[in-house]
């Protein structure tokens, strides 16, 4: 005797529709076994179950081969099936906007993200303090470790000109062009 089949498990509504719509059809075919179904669809006694688990949208293929050996209506099946398949991306435009996020990743940070800036205070006041007695301050890191945001956002909000310069072949003769005009002010 075959087992009864598992609870639909899902939380989405569309998808346990359509597997407890599949199921039905199976019902008004008589209830033959997995098996069975799978000797008439060309498809594994397993496939076939998963397609009216409810856990994800089964293929198309899947689905028109299951209603064959059901003998449902085919065309019927391939328009709810397409139904089902677009309904996660008619929600995603449904859905309200999602708010800026608060981290932009490792993309530099310019002066239009000073709100999003915050909790570094007291470095942008250590660099101000040395910049009172210092011409020249050096902020190194490693990549993506903020350097180039504490500078544009923290230092360019303070008013101080910031030079940024990066290595290139001949690093000293860049950083020499860069200050030199700057010497003279």
């Amino acid at each position: 005797m075959p087992r009864g089949e598992r609870p639909i498990d899902t939380d989405d509504e569309v998808l346990s529709q359509f597997a407890g719509d599949l199921r039905r059809l199976r019902e008004k075919a008589g209830s033959p076994p997995y098996r069975e179904l799978g000797k008439r669809a060309h498809y594994s006694a397993g496939t076939l179950s998963d397609a009216a688990s409810g856990r994800k949208l089964p293929t198309l293929a899947v689905t028109l081969a299951y209603v064959r050996a059901c003998d449902g209506p085919v065309t019927e099946w391939d328009r709810k099936w397409h139904d089902v398949a677009a309904e996660p991306a008619r929600r995603r435009l449904a859905a309200p906007a999602a708010a800026e996020p608060p981290y932009l990743g490792l993309a530099p940070s310019g002066q239009g993200d000073a709100g999003r800036f915050f909790g570094r205070e007291d470095v942008v006041d250590l660099l101000l303090d040395r910049l009172a007695t210092e011409h020249l301050l050096v902020v190194a890191g490693p990549s993506g470790s903020g350097k180039t945001s504490l500078l544009r956002v923290g230092l360019e909000r303070s008013g101080r000109p910031v030079a940024f310069l990066r290595p290139e072949q001949e690093p000293l003769a860049e950083w020499a062009a860069r200050l030199a005009p700057s010497r003279t002010s």
